[in-house]
């Protein structure tokens, strides 16, 4: 039979004797685990964490194969495959660690019977197989912690228990000297103080007994803030009266338990502690049971989040509820330097404080539980659970109806929610308003800038004010002065020689977490903004989205990431700050350039391929870019350049060089749709700067076109036109014959919105002939739009009727939304102008509904404003006026100016044959706007309206000097159907029939032809 041996050096024996050892550490590794969950079967996705907690190579899988048949052939076979891991049986007679247990339960059931030398000679024999400690060291996985720990306390306990025989047997002068040793090694367990005293006691050693009374109760006070439990102060109590029974062994045990004590055993509150009202009073409402209902509640969140204090603040406050006692534990889930407690420790001190005997509690966990229910059955008990690691950990200690449990943990503890009905609470950083009053009471002064960088975080917040409060010569001005070059966690944590408490804090999350997961972690600092999706997570990472999700979703229980319902994820600054020092400590340089890299793309080809998608007309750098990601369509493309919008900006800020410029020219399309002005303007300008410093014509070329974009719209016509002349060279001097057409485009449109429809018209003509020269057919739709427009403004409504409709085919063909309703809007106008009022109002509300998708308000506002002269035109005054307003109203509120103008001036009309007072002062504004704004077009129309007002108020001198001023722009400008209007509000019925005649305009001939018949019947009435 093969010996195999864990209570100390691995070590594995033939039946030969001979001493069987793996030559491999991790092979050793390995062995460990599997002895540890003996006749258990292990995960091979445990046994691969074990082996490579960190740079897992490729062939991992591959290589666990290799040890395991290595250890196949020492061992002569014994491990077989078992579902997705292997097995390894063993013989129990052969394995220490279970004659351990065998042994020492024996002794322990002989001791509880009275059979004193039994157990002690059980108990003898189990502790002598103990060599050293565990496996002398290897490192074990935190999944075998739990086993572990549990063999640890087993080795305790029977030390303890085999004193306790030998004091029975009237063994005291033996037992000092290793119980003396005993204590100093485990200062806390208060069962081992008490053997040493009594020993000492019987030993005639009372003065020395009474000291070690002394020394228990400072080591409890200041390790745990504790006093010493009963059961040792009863004894000290016992032996300074000289109670002649401790002289006396004891008879065997009684299973008769007292009655059961009400514990009080909550920690002080934090005396300064301020707000979490709404924390509070949720508590105060979750524990407000009618009819003595049972509760278990847990507050979650990350380290340094104030869960705690906030706990025991509460039960505190609500101890009065809770008539039978209160228990607390810290189960040190989340502990620097110490494992997380196992639950029978745990229970042990729950059944102790409750008055059960120590050598009456059971040493089994479920046992314990059981006899722990059955002493709070009826009772009303708060148990508070404080620092839990998991679900597994917490569930054998939540007490029975009508007691209740608060949990504190770093964990999201998903398990009890789903399983045990525990509600949670997360608990989030405190408010500003908090952060400020935390300051307040501890430095005397509140400061937005401080708390602001803590986080609002109360651990660093405490900290930043202790030290200031500390320091007489540190005030807030001069801390605040430190954090312009200080590391954030080293300013927080004091510098060096103190406790680090901020990292500590976050480094207990962290190191818990599996190897790809704190990878993740790490990477998760390159993030540009404030949140990101597992999308970007993964590419980041270079790894598959779900394996992504799920270390996301670890992360999130352990409370070191955010999420919201949008699958969006966010990390505190602190908590980034600490994710960056990590990342610089344990991934090397290239790991972490590599990461950068894989961002930057990342967010170029999705930001290109929306701005594609949402704005097609548009000539883009070359760039490859590929594979280009789907987003489906306009509307997914538009919500994710929104979602993104400051990661992209974050991210524009920080590159260089042509990772730069590309950015800010793939994000040009969403800042046209979103007229986004000011980030444009900032960013192109930059990238302008790193294109000119490269000596990159083609960069220069396109930050020169897009600065003349948004120049335009920002109505600074001059420097518009500047960057498009600049633009035009660059692209010629390049040889980039698509960008060239494209700054022909752009100047008709220049020349569009300036009211110059002519140069224009030819501006358009020309990038039309080089598009189609250069192949390029996007671009050839745009501007067939944009001449069709200038066509509008000419007069030419014909040929404007054919180019847009040619436009529309191939927007609608090429499926470009925007493009369809920028079509629409202009041949509604068309429609309108033709006498076609029913297509015109079919045609602007499709575009309306288009530009409502695709949350386009300017698109909006200018289209409102035509439906309302469509329905003013039909009749429809009402609707006509309502859409006016919206028209204005909307537009006033985004700042389009034009738009403004027009909308108002439309609106004037609505009202003119009701009030045309009001009329005109709506047209009077509609000119202040158009002046102000050199909106030519849009001057000459608010002239016309506001000639025809007043001359409807009997003001004919006025009208005529209005009109006279349309007649000169209309005329100056070659705004020719606009010119027939002002004819008409000139009182030239004959010459205005005759320009509309020409145009083709169907509205306004009608309009001349009634006003002609109105004159006649005027002379006529007049003779």
């Amino acid at each position: 039979m093969v010996e195999f041996r864990v209570l100390g050096p691995l070590e594995i024996r033939a039946a030969s004797g001979q001493l069987l050892v793996p030559k491999r550490r991790k092979t050793r590794t390995l062995l460990a685990v599997l002895l540890l969950r003996a006749n258990t079967a292990v995960s091979a996705d445990e046994l691969l964490e074990t082996l490579w907690e960190e740079d897992r190579p490729p062939s991992a899988r591959a290589n666990l194969q290799s040890y395991v048949s290595e250890l196949r052939k020492l061992l002569g076979g014994g491990i077989a495959l078992a579902a997705d891991g292997y097995l390894l049986t063993v013989d129990e007679d052969g394995y220490d660690a279970a004659r351990f247990r065998a042994l020492a339960g024996s002794g322990q059931r002989a001791l509880a019977a009275g059979r004193s030398a039994e157990a002690a000679h059980h108990l003898a024999g189990a502790l002598a197989l103990w060599r050293g400690d565990l496996v002398d060291g290897l490192p074990l996985p935190q999944w075998l912690w739990p086993e572990r720990a549990a063999l640890e306390e087993a080795r305790l306990s029977a030390y303890e228990d085999l004193a306790r025989a030998r004091l029975a047997l009237g063994q005291h002068d033996d037992l000092v000297a290793g119980l003396i040793e005993f204590t100093g090694r485990n200062p806390l367990r208060e069962k081992a103080w008490a053997l040493l005293m009594l020993a000492l006691h019987r030993c005639g050693r009372t003065a020395e007994a009474v000291d070690s009374y002394q020394s228990a109760r400072e080591v409890l006070k200041e390790e745990l803030g504790v006093a010493p439990n009963r059961e040792l102060r009863e004894l000290h109590g016992r032996i300074l009266r000289e109670d002649p029974g401790l002289l006396r062994p004891p008879g065997p045990v009684s299973p008769a338990l007292a009655a059961v004590p009400r514990p009080h055993q909550l920690p002080a509150g934090v005396g300064d502690f301020v707000g979490r009202s709404g924390y509070l009073r949720v508590l105060d409402d979750l524990f407000r049971t009618e009819g003595g209902g049972s509760v278990s509640c847990a507050l979650t969140g990350t380290g340094g989040v104030g869960k705690t204090a906030l706990a025991v603040h509460w039960a505190n406050s609500a101890a009065a509820r809770f008539p039978d006692g209160q228990l607390y534990v810290d189960l040190r889930g989340f502990t620097p330097s110490a494992r997380p407690m196992h639950p029978i420790e745990a229970l042990s001190r729950f059944l102790r404080s409750l008055g059960v005997p120590p050598e009456q509690i059971p040493l089994t966990t479920d046992e314990a539980a059981s006899l722990y229910r059955s002493l709070l059955s009826g009772k009303r008990v708060l148990v508070l659970l404080d620092n839990a690691f998991d679900g597994d950990q917490v569930r054998p200690l939540i007490p029975p109806v009508p007691s209740c449990t608060l949990i504190t943990s770093r964990d999201r503890l998903d398990c009890l929610a789903a399983l045990d009905g525990v509600r949670r609470i997360g608990v989030d950083v405190m408010s500003g308003e908090e952060a400020g009053e935390l300051l307040r009471r501890i430095t005397g002064a509140e400061c937005e800038r401080l708390a602001r960088f803590c986080d609002h975080l109360p651990l660093a917040l405490r900290l930043a004010a202790t030290q200031i409060a500390g320091d007489p010569r540190l005030d807030t001005a001069a801390y605040l002065k430190r954090l312009d070059d200080a590391d954030p966690l080293d300013l927080l944590d004091g510098g060096i020689g103190r406790r680090r408490a901020i990292r500590s804090a976050f480094d207990l999350s962290y190191r818990r977490l599996p190897y790809e997961t704190r990878r993740l972690f790490r990477a998760l600092s390159v993030m540009p903004g404030a949140d990101f999706t597992a999308e970007t997570a993964a590419a980041v990472l270079d790894a598959p989205l779900d394996a992504v999700a799920a270390s996301l979703d670890v992360l999130s229980r352990a409370h070191l990431v955010t999420g919201d319902a949008d699958g969006r994820f966010g990390l505190h600054d602190l908590l980034r700050a600490y994710a960056l020092e990590r990342f610089g400590e344990e991934d090397d340089a290239s790991a972490r350039r590599r990461a950068h890299h894989r961002l930057t793309r990342w967010y170029l080809r999705h930001a290109r391929a929306a701005s594609e998608l949402v704005c097609p007309q548009m000539i883009f750098l070359p760039a490859d870019l590929s594979p280009p990601p789907s987003f489906g369509d306009e509307v997914a493309a538009l919500r994710w350049l929104e979602s993104e919008r400051h990661n992209l900006l974050s991210l524009a800020d920080r590159l260089a060089g042509p990772a730069k410029w590309l950015l800010v020219d793939a994000l040009r399309g969403y800042w046209y749709l979103r007229r986004h002005s000011s980030d444009w303007l900032r960013h192109v300008e930059s990238a302008l700067a790193a294109a000119e410093s490269a000596a990159d014509p083609t960069a220069q070329a396109a930050m020169r076109g897009s600065l003349a974009e948004v120049c335009l719209l920002l109505e600074r016509h001059t420097e518009a036109l500047g960057h498009n002349t600049a633009a035009l060279e660059l692209s010629q001097t390049a040889g980039w014959t698509e960008h060239e057409a494209a700054t022909l485009g752009r100047l008709g449109t220049f020349h569009l919105a300036r009211g110059e429809p002519s140069l224009a018209s030819e501006y358009c003509l020309r990038a039309i002939e080089v598009h189609r020269r250069a192949g390029v057919h996007r671009g050839v739709i745009s501007n067939l739009g944009n001449l069709g427009l200038a066509n509008i403004h000419l007069g030419n409504l014909r040929h404007a009727a054919e180019q847009l409709g040619e436009a529309l085919r191939w927007e609608r063909e090429r499926r470009s939304t925007m493009g369809e309703a920028i079509a629409l809007g202009n041949l509604g106008l068309v429609a309108h102008h033709m006498g076609e009022p029913d297509l015109a109002a079919t045609r602007l509300d499709r575009a309306l509904e288009l530009f409502g998708i695709l949350k386009n308000e300017y698109g909006t506002a200018d289209t409102l404003s035509s439906l309302a002269a469509v329905h003013h035109d039909v009749d429809a005054h009402g609707p006509a006026h309502d859409l006016a307003v919206r028209a204005r109203d909307l537009a006033r509120a985004i700042g389009d100016t034009r738009t403004e103008a027009s909308a108002t001036s439309t609106l004037g009309t609505t009202v003119r044959a009701g009030a045309p007072r009001r009329a005109a002062r709506l047209h009077e504004q509609a000119l202040s706007l158009a002046l102000t704004g050199h909106f030519r077009y849009e001057t000459a129309q608010a002239h016309i309206e506001l000639a025809v007002s007043l001359r409807s108020l009997g003001d004919d001198a006025a009208a005529a000097r209005h009109a006279e001023h349309a007649l000169a722009v209309t005329r100056r400008n070659g705004f020719r159907r606009l010119e027939g209007y002002a004819l008409l509000a000139a009182a030239r019925p004959d010459q205005a029939g005759s320009v509309f005649a020409e145009v083709g305009d169907a509205l306004g001939l009608t309009r001349s032809r009634r006003s002609c018949m109105a004159d006649v019947k005027r002379s006529c009435a007049s003779s």
